[in-house]
């Protein structure tokens, strides 16, 4: 988001920003990264008006976008804690679907289960 955040700051002071998608550009690919190269390996396809600009506004989509990539990230914080606490139970040679009660032989494996557990639920319940 390097160039939403330099678009909300310059947008006060120009007419207009053009801002591409770098992956999209093959001829920054190879060669030396240098700005005065890059600059002249751009220029020729922007004047030319071969260069798809990516959109940027300031408006509730980036609002909305915020909040849904959030959501997106907290739903894969959750699986992510299931997924390690599934794998913990597998090493340790249990079911790694049970639940509650669950004895493992080391205490340093028991702490992670536990701290797992408390954040697993946790999550739960914010969910």
């Amino acid at each position: 988001m390097t160039s939403q955040w330099l678009y909300a700051e310059l947008i006060g002071y120009v007419d207009k920003i053009f801002i591409c998608d770098p992956n999209r550009n093959r001829l920054l690919q190879e060669g030396p990264k240098t700005d005065k190269i890059d600059a002249s390996k751009l220029v020729r396809p922007l004047k030319s008006g071969l260069m798809k600009e990516v959109y940027h506004s300031m408006d509730r989509f980036l609002y909305l976008h915020r909040i849904v990539s959030g959501y997106e990230d907290l739903i894969k914080m959750g699986v992510r804690l299931q997924y390690q606490r599934y794998a913990l139970l597998r090493i340790a040679g249990k079911n790694g679907y049970e639940k509650n009660g669950i004895e493992l032989n080391f205490q340093n494996e028991q702490f992670v289960l536990k701290s797992l557990d408390k954040q697993i639920t946790a999550y739960e319940e914010e969910k």
